[in-house]
């Protein structure tokens, strides 16, 4: 069958573009910061023994800042001068289940632990990196079992402790992303069984990537302008079909334009295509492709 792209078709392109774009960038100034901590850690945690030393927290991702971008530390006890050499990590666990000795490492730096100062974090970028359900980031460095404390533990959030974990290692082995192997580490604590409960002054920061679905259109409330949310519920629902029973000619009627004739979605999504929509105009294909993507859940 033959087509023609008229003006109008033009015009129905870049209004989906824009849609799109908007979807995308709508949420790109916000900057989610995970933090188990009040900021005001008070005990300093190290082994007694030499090991590569390791300490972190157990996060939940939040929608709203599944790409972590920066992993921040605030130190107990180290050498004035020179700097420690430290390593950052951010693993996903893969069962959810707020341990994370299973956990995989998705990425990691390298840095200095800068001069002591209490209480005040370090921030360390690292490659944007998505995660979802829980996720561990932690801090690690050489420590001589005598003086050096790294870890900065909040007593306050004692009631956390529970995600908080220590490890302790002659060296955690690389490349990533397989190792290291937490769980063979010859020295793990979980922090509610020290002594002192509490959890790191480790915190990361993450910001919205628009990866959940193509049928996340729009926030809980049915606002499309403050969607995608990165979650699958009645708002979507209502949106897609308010717009697509809408009028032919209304601009909010693309709002249900999320595939092309043939039901396949963009190439950013799972089973989509370099060719597949929006296409500009909303047809039987969109409505297939947000059923099959809604009732599929976020990936």
């Amino acid at each position: 069958m033959n087509s023609r792209l008229t003006s109008s078709g033009l015009h129905s392109l870049a209004f989906s573009a824009a849609i799109v774009s908007s979807l995308l960038t709508s949420h790109a100034a916000a900057q989610v910061v995970y933090a188990l901590d009040d900021g005001t850690g008070s005990v300093n945690i190290g082994p007694t023994f030499p090991a590569e030393f390791m300490w972190g927290n157990v996060f939940d991702a939040s929608p709203a800042g599944r790409l972590i971008n920066t992993i921040s530390v605030a130190y107990g006890s180290l050498p004035t001068s020179p700097a420690t050499p430290v390593r950052l990590y951010l693993f996903e666990d893969p069962t959810d289940d707020l341990d994370p000795r299973d956990a995989v490492l998705v990425a990691t730096t390298t840095g200095l632990s800068d001069q002591p100062r209490t209480n005040v974090f370090i921030n360390y970028p690292i490659t944007p990196t998505i995660v979802r359900g829980t996720f561990f980031v932690a801090a690690s460095c050489q420590v001589d079992g005598v003086s050096l404390r790294p870890g900065r533990l909040d007593p306050q959030t004692n009631s956390q402790a529970a995600r908080a974990w220590v490890f302790g290692a002659n060296t955690f082995t690389f490349p990533a992303p397989t190792l290291p192997d937490l769980a063979a580490s010859p020295y793990i604590l979980n922090m509610s069984q020290n002594i002192v409960r509490g959890t790191f002054l480790v915190r990361a920061t993450g910001s919205f990537i628009a990866d959940c679905s193509p049928a996340d259109i729009a926030n809980t409330d049915g606002d499309p302008n403050s969607g995608p949310d990165n979650q699958l519920d009645n708002g979507d629902f209502t949106v897609f079909f308010t717009a697509f029973f809408a009028e032919q000619g209304d601009p909010a009627r693309l709002a249900a334009d999320i595939a092309n004739t043939d039901g396949v979605v963009a190439s950013m999504w799972p089973g989509g295509s370099s060719t597949g929509g929006p296409d500009g105009q909303v047809d039987n294909g969109d409505f297939q492709a947000f059923f099959g993507a809604f009732f599929t859940g976020c990936r």
